[in-house]
């Protein structure tokens, strides 16, 4: 008995100095998922995040800590620098490799005003000092600029046509708009526009470019990243995806792929035991 109580005493001195050392966030795969939990409470380790189906949880560990749980024969692997692979959002170090507001998808078309949704990656004010506009096709004369409602001044390069907006302003909410204003009854379409926006860092967000021949919904969404693809002309041709839900509703931007072509292949619905072809 003395023996366990010193044991006891020991590691939780052992704990209490681990404690001490800066902790960083980990994932934790084991083959028993119910063990975790048990693991974790005995070093005092947070469980932060949980993902039953790989038999993982995210945590935040010393060191010491993490050198400890990978002994353990429950443990499959311990995967440090989680934060670097997947970004801190609550840092604002992850400016580095994201902005701090990416762009909607999609522009929205308002009589003769396009409005530009622009959401937040990371909770902090930040600080938006700029929107360049340029043309392709044609040359669409703008009005007026406007974020949130709040009107902005601008100028236009009389050689080039590119509207530059100095902003300046803080933006802390989860979702702001930008809507730009033009003489023309039809505004110009997504694919005939660039559009720039440059946040504190310099660090820029771009509207993402519209096929030519389908609408413009389908497009990559800059806030997983995928941008970057669609920027290369990769669009995903090739590729199957299999979705298993207990349904999935006909929509147009779902129904059809950027040839105008139907997507979906096949269906099956499990309450009627009905296979539905659809090409």
């Amino acid at each position: 008995m003395k023996t366990i109580t010193k044991l006891a005493l020991a590691f939780g001195l052992l704990s209490s100095s681990l404690s001490i050392e800066a902790q960083e966030a980990h994932l934790v795969q084991s083959n028993d998922y119910e063990a975790l939990s048990a693991l974790l409470k005995q070093i005092d380790a947070p469980l932060t995040d949980a993902f039953p189906l790989i038999s993982a949880v995210g945590t935040r560990l010393t060191e010491g800590q993490a050198d400890w749980l990978s002994q353990q024969p429950e443990i499959i692997r311990v995967i440090d620098n989680v934060e670097d692979a997947l970004g801190d959002h609550d840092s604002d170090k992850s400016i580095d490799t994201a902005c701090p507001y990416a762009g909607s998808i999609k522009l929205i078309t308002e009589q003769n005003r396009l409005i530009w949704p622009i959401h937040a990656r990371i909770e902090r004010p930040t600080q938006l000092r700029r929107l360049v506009i340029s043309q392709s096709e044609h040359t669409a004369e703008v009005l007026k600029i406007s974020l949130d409602n709040q009107l902005m001044a601008f100028k236009r390069d009389s050689q080039t046509g590119v509207v530059t907006t100095e902003i300046n302003t803080t933006l802390s909410e989860p979702v702001h708009n930008i809507a730009v204003f033009f003489a023309n009854v039809n505004p110009p379409k997504q694919n005939e526009l660039d559009m720039t926006l440059t946040f504190d860092d310099d660090c820029e967000t771009q509207l993402l470019p519209a096929y030519m021949d389908n609408d413009s919904n389908t497009h990559f969404n800059d806030l997983i990243g995928a941008s970057a693809l669609h920027f290369q002309g990769i669009k995903g041709q090739g590729v199957g995806i299999a979705v298993l839900d207990s349904g999935l509703w006909s929509h147009p931007d779902l129904d059809h792929n950027t040839a105008a072509s139907n997507r979906v292949p096949v269906a099956f619905d499990a309450i009627r035991n009905l296979e539905v072809t659809t090409l």
